[in-house]
């Protein structure tokens, strides 16, 4: 009875102790998944960033070039204008004068 009892206590010290080193095993790979999970929530927090500024660039330099494309038509309007007021200045200043004056037709050329 005395070496039952005696294995019943051998068994519970050793399940114990193996008790005992699960769960300091268990708290280390706790603390290792935090620092990993802190690595990688910072892993992942810089490759956002770095998508968020490439967006920012792709972005920025397509609004760039559209507000280039916009000024370059309107630049070419422009001249397109000047030129044909060059061309046709006078023959609109007497339209204009004449439609001013009540004046009937177009003006004699």
């Amino acid at each position: 009875m005395d070496n039952i009892i005696s294995a019943i206590i051998a068994m519970d010290q050793q399940a114990r102790a193996e008790i005992e080193e699960a769960q300091h095993l268990r708290k280390i790979q706790m603390e290792t998944l935090k620092g990993d999970e802190s690595q990688i929530q910072g892993e992942l927090l810089e490759k956002a960033r770095h998508r968020i500024e490439l967006i920012k660039s792709s972005t920025h330099k397509e609004y760039v070039e559209e507000a280039s494309s916009i000024a370059a038509t309107g630049q070419m309007r422009i001249e397109k204008l000047e030129e044909y007021f060059a061309q046709n200045g006078e023959r609109l200043e007497d339209m204009i004068f004449n439609r001013c004056i009540g004046a009937e037709g177009e003006p004699d050329e």
